[in-house]
C-alpha cells in the first residue's frame, strides 16, 4: 500500500540516528528518482508506533527526494 511519508515519519519510534547522518549510495537515490521505490519498506506496528524492519536506505532516499508517498508493508506486532 502507498502511505504518506509524513505519516510514517510521525509514527516511527526506536530509530535514534538522524536521517541526514545515514550514508546512502547516490546510485540508489538516482534509481528511486527515476523508477520509484519498487520494493515496499517493511514496518512493525506496535500500539500505533512503527518500527522499520527493512528499507532504511530506501526511506532515507525518499526523504532526500521529498517523495510524498512510499510503498509499505505494515506488520502488526500481534501477528508475530
Amino acid at each position: 500500500m502507498e502511505v504518506k511519508l509524513e505519516e510514517i515519519l510521525k509514527r516511527m519510534t526506536g530509530f535514534d540516528i538522524p536521517f541526514n547522518e545515514i550514508s546512502v549510495k547516490e546510485s540508489l537515490v538516482k534509481d528511486i528518482e527515476k523508477n520509484g521505490i519498487k520494493v515496499p519498506l517493511k514496518f512493525l506496528n506496535r500500539n500505533g508506533h512503527l518500527r522499520i524492519v527493512r528499507g532504511v536506505h530506501r526511506l532515507v532516499s525518499a526523504i532526500r527526494l521529498n517523495l510524498l508517498t512510499i510503498p509499505v508493508v505494515i506488520i502488526n506486532g500481534t501477528d508475530l
